[in-house]
């Protein structure tokens, strides 16, 4: 596998690890902590995907990240993870991405790697 992903992480120890094992099945992985560090890089290539906890430490979403990569980048994969409900992640989701909340993969946390590996294969 192949490609860049752009990772927006606030543990660091777990954006760490997840770099580390993408960077083992032959990702490239930028990390960020926050949404402002994705947005302090308007020049960053173009990603494969762009992967965001739901949740950040500095009061935003993944679903403001998401829209961030969905203007940036039309064609990177999205992909949330959260430990939230489903229908909840889903209703925020539309609240910042009206209409394109379905082209967002949503995976529960923990975390199962191989399913994002799968998504993002």
């Amino acid at each position: 596998m192949s490609g860049l992903v752009h990772l927006v992480e606030d543990d660091p120890d777990a954006a760490a690890l997840l770099a580390e094992l993408l960077g083992l099945d032959g990702l490239d992985c930028s990390v960020q902590a926050t949404l402002a560090g994705l947005q302090a890089q308007p020049d960053a290539p173009s990603p494969t995907a762009v992967v965001s906890d739901f949740h950040l430490a500095d009061g935003h979403t993944g679903a403001e990240v998401l829209l961030l990569a969905r203007q940036r980048w039309p064609g990177a994969r999205l992909v949330l993870v959260s430990g939230l409900d489903g229908d909840a992640v889903r209703a925020e989701l539309e609240r910042w991405l009206p209409g394109l909340s379905t082209q967002v993969t949503v995976l529960p946390k923990p975390l199962d790697y191989e399913q994002l590996i799968a998504v993002l294969g």
